[in-house]
């Protein structure tokens, strides 16, 4: 075994990228000390993959315990019972090699997940992440979620952040845009809990208002438990018949920042169950865009009367209702936007999110 003290990172770096493996994956990259990675990114794979694919994880934990000296444990935990099962092997393994245990969840409601676990296992994975050593939350409010744990294990807040390279937009794109002209986005994956449809139904009565207003729609299609993503597509793409409704599919780079600078606003009628704090938010008020969301969980926290609307969720009225405001008072809409920038900047900094991962995995090891 190496003499070398490591930190082992478990988790599910891209590709595909998504929010929490874009998150894992800037968690890895710039960590500066020892590291080893194991990545477990199965998004969008089919169930029988996964079972085999968890068994594969479960017996590569053993051999990096065999081979390294393995000091500290970072995961970016699951929340699936499949998927917290590699997590609960790995805890375990982590503590009988007394090794140090960070478990970073990217999803709000982490007690009702465990709630919601089969009572034949639930106590299972209560007992094992009793050894976490420390849980990694996005928002103080998020602590009472880990209160079973306290104060044995220490729960850290750690925020998201937007891509570095969207610093390349400034104040000087913002009132580029002339009154005969708005475009909404919608910005995330593209599922039906995420509330695209409900998007797609406001700005039908948006458009007959406003003839000159245009949807831009960008994000990867996906499923969730309401529908799968071969029965979304079919759905999605009846829509697109409206040539001022335009699909331009996943982005990367300075993709995303060439898409945000053309939009007012971006909408995220959500009501996915474990919402939380969504990178795409952050990045569309950071290039300029007002913000609409829906009041689930904590994105209350994060869209202020300052930087947008928060609407009631599958509420299409409201939605319409918010967008015809920021299309009527441009003063507002410019307020906001260059507001959105600052207060982004300052607070959801790539720095700030990597050095703070960085303490708490250094004062562990």
């Amino acid at each position: 075994m190496s003499k070398v003290k490591f930190s082992l990172f478990a988790g599910p770096y891209p590709n595909p990228l998504h929010g929490q493996s874009y998150a894992f994956k800037l968690a890895y990259d710039h960590y500066k000390n020892s590291k080893i990675l194991l990545s477990q990114n199965l998004e969008g794979c089919s169930k029988f993959i996964k079972i085999v694919y968890t068994f594969k994880a479960i017996w590569g934990y053993f051999k990096v315990f065999s081979k390294y000296n393995i000091r500290v444990v970072y995961i970016a935990g699951s929340r699936s019972a499949m998927g917290a099962l590699k997590d609960i092997v790995l805890i375990s393994l982590a503590k009988y090699k007394r090794a140090r245990i960070v478990l970073h969840i990217h999803a709000a409601r982490f007690d009702l997940f465990l709630d919601s676990l089969p009572f034949f296992i639930k106590k299972l994975y209560i007992r094992s992440y009793q050894n976490v050593d420390v849980f990694i939350a996005l928002l103080p409010k998020m602590i009472s979620e880990y209160s079973q744990f306290l104060p044995k294990s220490k729960v850290q807040i750690v925020g998201n952040f937007y891509d570095p390279i969207m610093d390349s937009f400034t104040l000087t794109n913002v009132s580029s845009f002339s009154e005969k002209e708005f475009t909404i986005s919608y910005y995330s994956n593209l599922l039906f809990s995420k509330g695209i449809f409900d998007l797609l139904e406001s700005f039908k009565e948006i458009s007959k208002k406003f003839p000159y207003v245009k949807l831009q729609i960008a994000g990867s299609i996906g499923s969730d438990h309401f529908i799968g993503a071969s029965e979304l597509k079919v759905k999605f793409d009846t829509y697109l018949v409206d040539a001022k409704i335009e699909y331009v599919g996943m982005l990367k780079g300075y993709q995303k920042i060439e898409f945000l600078q053309k939009s007012h606003c971006c909408v995220l009628p959500t009501f996915h169950f474990t919402e939380a704090f969504p990178i795409s938010l952050i990045e569309a008020m950071r290039c300029g865009n007002a913000i609409i969301v829906t009041d689930i969980n904590y994105l209350s926290d994060l869209v202020s009367s300052q930087s947008g609307f928060v609407v009631p969720i599958r509420n299409i009225q409201s939605i319409s209702n918010a967008i015809e405001k920021l299309i009527c008072d441009r003063t507002l809409l410019d307020q906001m936007r260059k507001y959105n920038i600052q207060y982004t900047k300052d607070q959801f900094n790539v720095l700030n999110y990597n050095t703070r991962l960085e303490n708490i995995i250094d004062h562990l090891a």
